[in-house]
């Protein structure tokens, strides 16, 4: 059996037809990375956008419920300001708090990425995957992640209330059909976001993936935002996960399906550090819809306004003192990072051996929405 895919914040998803200056800033920002220079010559691989903060489902784990959320939208023409960044990028991700799909313009962000040499990766819930494939078969998603919290009607629709299953996997069917015929050949990958509720009946999911014609399976624990929920958390049953993540992993090496998952807890390599390594800081350039910029959609810290940055961009986003501050503390000790930093749950940097990164109940864990 193969090894199980790790999520971490240091590689992208292969891309193939890299071009030369992409070839050449990314090799440059990795080892800027690894060195730990707060001050880049390169520039950002990843541009992830959060189209909007608002939502058309409410599900029961989502922080939404927790926070006085302020509905915005990301303006289309700030789009102008991250264009000194899109020759090197590899991707922009279109994913935030909210569900990009539900951006009116949402036709403007995949035209405008289409400009560019770069992957597009689109996390949505599925809801309006048939409103939205034109879209994506026209500018050439090469991504396109689906959440779905259970194998079946019952389980997901219990757990992202408003979702109707049927309608998202019929539209899914429909998709993969689509892509057969198409010169565009998109990733397909189901997200689940795991919790005591359903960690049995994940590994259906990679049987449901297979019997779609989806490529990856992907699991994400839930994090608690709410005291109902910390007794959904997985952070006291290694032994389930454990059991449910190897059964999962022997279904997707039977049928040829990628599988990503986070470290069972008590077993993440990361030992007792606040967080894993965050290669974030470094990597990615991430702007919210309030036009705000964060060092991950887990964030709660805001540095600068993209209206600051627009006359130099460069200066005023990515090499910012805030950014120049951050990337200098945010792998040090836990008095020299910032709090969202100390209480890290973000999927790809969380240390899975803490409380934390499971429970963030009474916690700063999203932006004040201005």
């Amino acid at each position: 059996m193969e090894e199980i895919k790790r999520i971490d914040t240091k590689n992208l998803f292969g891309h193939e037809n890299l071009t030369d200056v992409q070839k050449n800033n990314s090799k440059l920002n990795i080892r800027e990375s690894e060195e730990s220079l707060p001050g880049l010559l390169s520039f950002p691989r990843r541009i992830v956008l959060e189209l909007t903060n608002t939502c058309n489902l409410n599900c029961i784990m989502c922080g939404r419920n927790e926070k006085d959320f302020k509905p915005s939208f990301f303006d289309v023409n700030w789009l102008d300001y991250l264009r000194p960044f899109m020759e090197q990028a590899e991707e922009i991700t279109l994913m935030g708090w909210g569900e990009p799909t539900l951006h009116p313009r949402f036709d403007r962000f995949m035209e405008f990425a289409s400009e560019y040499p770069v992957r597009k990766y689109i996390l949505t819930n599925g809801t309006r995957l048939d409103d939205i494939s034109p879209f994506l078969f026209e500018y050439g998603v090469d991504i396109l992640a689906i959440s779905l919290d259970g194998p079946d009607r019952e389980i997901n629709n219990a757990i992202r209330t408003g979702s109707d299953f049927d309608s998202i996997v019929s539209s899914l069917r429909q998709f993969v059909v689509r892509r057969l015929f198409s010169p565009v050949k998109p990733h397909i990958n189901t997200v689940t976001t795991l919790m005591k509720r359903n960690i049995r009946s994940f590994p259906r999911m990679v049987d449901l993936a297979a019997e779609m014609g989806i490529e990856e399976v992907k699991g994400v624990y839930l994090t608690a935002f709410s005291k109902d929920l910390e007794s959904e958390t997985l952070f006291d049953s290694p032994g389930l996960v454990r059991e449910c993540f190897e059964e999962a992993a022997e279904r997707a090496d039977k049928y040829n399906i990628r599988i990503s998952l986070p470290h069972i807890p008590g077993d993440d390599p990361a030992g007792e550090a606040v967080h894993r390594h965050c290669y974030l800081a470094w990597r990615d350039l991430f702007i919210g819809s309030d036009g705000f910029q964060r060092i991950c959609m887990s964030s709660g810290n805001r540095s600068g306004h993209i209206l600051n940055a627009s006359n130099d961009p460069v200066s005023g986003l990515w090499n910012s003192e805030y950014m120049l501050s951050f990337r200098k503390t945010v792998n040090g000790t836990a008095d020299e990072m910032t709090h969202a930093c100390r209480q890290c749950y973000q999927s790809s940097c969380a240390n899975w051996n803490n409380r934390h990164s499971f429970i963030q109940t009474d916690m700063d864990f999203c932006p004040k929405w201005g």
